[in-house]
């Protein structure tokens, strides 16, 4: 079917070829069609007029209208040529023209047959296409198409579809009308619940618009300039209020801010009487202030003498104290220190002068009895303490430089001590090769019991050391077969004595000598407190199996796996049994 687009709303409207007029579906917008001059190119002498038969309503001998469909049939309509048409192209135009019903010989395709209708002159502009066309002209011309739909007038009855968009328009029309009035009402009762609801200026203001949006209907423009006058009030009140609120505040300044409040609205409520009062607090606050401010200034005046005397006081103490830390203790302690060295007290007499450093001639006095006190300590000494027996390449910076060894107690039980020594002194190997091997028969061992005592102790000090029954620990997390007991001086530690003699992880983390150090000793990435770097340490038991043997790691932590046996990372700590007398 032809189409074109709306003028009004741009929808799409479409029309058959013969149409006097159509109608937009969407808008209702009704539109005449010009039909000058057309006429179909491929039909000069002829044309179907099925098209403007279709849904066509007939009337019947009685004058009713029916409609003509598939049930009801024009049985046998034959239509008489008439000789009196004044349009000469009538005059053949429905001469033999003959509509069947279904007995009919021809073939019918629906209850109305095609209707040819022939003329003896071709109209002009045939060929042209009808959809081509951009616009209607506002005023109705015949075309000889039209002139022959006029004559068959009585035939073609309105069809269903331009008298469903007739009805729909009209019902629209109504129904706009309609709404218009109810959507006025609504709005009026939707505005007089928004006002009685309201309660801010900001509300009541709102509820003045919808009234104003409705001003020709009933009271709406009263409503309106009532929700004005009353959102005008609720605004003072609003200020009213909030200045009220701020009197309860002792403060000069918030007694300002509701002063300022009250004169903005004069004359509402008793606003002038409160804005008087606020002027006398305002008044009496800062007369308050004021002399407190001079009480404080007195104050930090008084408070500024007490400070400075009492910095006076803590100088002076300090000074006694200092005097008394740098020359009277310390004299009355170096003072007990002679008196104890003179009575034979070496240990407490050492320990002293130790104490107290530089002070006049003390590290000369301490150094004096060193030897006395490493034989006197040793009689005396507890669990935990420290002390001194033999020398050992450590610390120095010149290699080959001999230190003094310092030994921790761990157990002391008939006139015998158990000592190990406070850091990692060395590092070798648990075996000379990687071999299995079990403490009995370890290069280690070996080289504790002769090249360590004729290195580290002279022969008075080796006498000291006691020979112990040693036994090879079992692994409880790796038992396997133990060797044999042995009878040892030197020794490294078992896991059970270094879980029995230590309290815990960090009791158990061990310093390294610079010696160890470069000898392969492998030291901690951290420095913890109170120990610094610190290294692994030997253990004598058998670790996995006995390739492994068990060791101590960097966190006091103890490795049962173990490491190789030929492995060079481990420091030695050596441990033994020292006579006391």
């Amino acid at each position: 079917m032809p189409s074109f687009i709306c003028q009004n709303c741009k929808s799409t409207v479409r029309y058959r070829k013969y149409d006097e007029f159509c109608v937009c579906k969407k808008c209702s917008t009704r539109y005449e069609i010009s039909h000058d001059d057309y006429r179909p190119p491929e039909k000069s002498d002829s044309y179907d007029i099925n098209e403007s038969l279709n849904s066509t309503f007939m009337p019947d001998e009685e004058g009713n209208v029916k409609k003509v469909s598939d049930d009801t049939s024009l049985d046998g309509t034959f239509i008489e040529q008439e000789k009196d048409v004044d349009n000469p192209q009538l005059s053949g135009t429905l001469e033999g023209t003959f509509i069947s019903n279904e007995e009919s010989d021809s073939t019918p395709d629906k209850t109305v047959h095609d209707i040819h209708l022939n003329t003896q002159e071709h109209v002009s502009g045939a060929g042209q296409d009808f959809e081509e066309f951009s616009s209607f002209e506002p005023f109705y011309r015949r075309t000889p198409q039209q002139d022959i739909n006029q004559s068959l007038k009585n035939t073609f009855i309105e069809d269903e579809e331009t008298a469903a968009i007739k009805k729909a328009a009209a019902k629209k029309a109504k129904l706009m009308k309609q709404t218009e009035a109810e959507s006025e009402d609504d709005k009026y009762r939707y505005a007089l619940r928004f006002m009685k609801a309201a309660n801010t200026p900001s509300a009541l203001e709102q509820a003045a618009e919808l009234f104003h949006a409705i001003v020709p209907y009933k009271d709406a423009a009263a409503l309106e300039q009532t929700c004005l006058q009353k959102a005008e009030d609720a605004k003072k009140d609003a200020i009213y209020y909030n200045a009220l609120s701020r009197m309860g505040i002792e403060n000069a300044d918030i007694y300002a801010l509701a002063l300022e409040g009250f004169r903005m609205i004069p004359g509402w409520r008793d606003a002038d009487e409160l804005a008087q009062k606020c002027e006398e607090k305002i008044d009496t606050l800062r007369q308050e202030g004021e002399q407190r401010r001079l009480r404080k200034a007195k104050q930090r005046k008084k408070r500024k003498i007490i400070i400075a005397a009492s910095i006076l006081s803590v100088i002076i103490i300090a000074v006694g104290i200092f005097a008394m830390i740098k020359y009277f203790i310390p004299q009355s302690r170096y003072n007990s220190a002679l008196k104890d060295m003179e009575s034979g007290n070496v240990v407490t007499a050492y320990e002293t002068f130790v104490a107290l450093g530089a002070y006049k001639d003390s590290k000369d006095l301490a150094d004096s009895l060193f030897e006395s006190y490493k034989i006197e300590k040793l009689k005396v000494a507890n669990v935990g303490d420290t002390v001194y027996l033999g020398k050992y390449d450590q610390n120095a910076e010149i290699a080959g430089t001999m230190d003094e060894i310092e030994w921790r107690v761990l157990d002391k039980k008939d006139g015998a001590l158990l000592v190990i020594s406070k850091n990692g002194l060395d590092c070798l190997t648990y075996n000379d090769k990687n071999a299995p091997t079990d403490w009995e028969h370890c290069a280690l061992r070996k080289w504790l019991n002769k090249d360590f005592i004729e290195t580290a102790f002279t022969p008075q000090e080796s006498k000291r050391i006691l020979t112990s029954t040693v036994s090879d620990d079992v692994n409880e997390n790796y038992p396997i077969d133990i060797g044999n007991d042995t009878k040892d001086k030197v020794f490294c530690l078992s896991i059970t004595e270094a879980e029995k003699y230590f309290a815990d992880n960090r009791d158990r983390m061990c310093p390294i000598t610079t010696h160890a150090y470069e000898k392969g000793a492998h030291v901690s990435e951290q420095k913890y407190a109170s120990v610094g770097e610190t290294c692994c340490w030997q253990l004598r038991t058998t670790g996995f199996d006995k390739n492994f043997a068990a060791f101590v790691f960097f966190d006091g932590e103890i490795r049962h796996y173990g490491n190789g046996v030929f492995a060079t990372v481990v420091a030695v700590r050596p441990a033994m049994w020292i006579r006391t007398d």
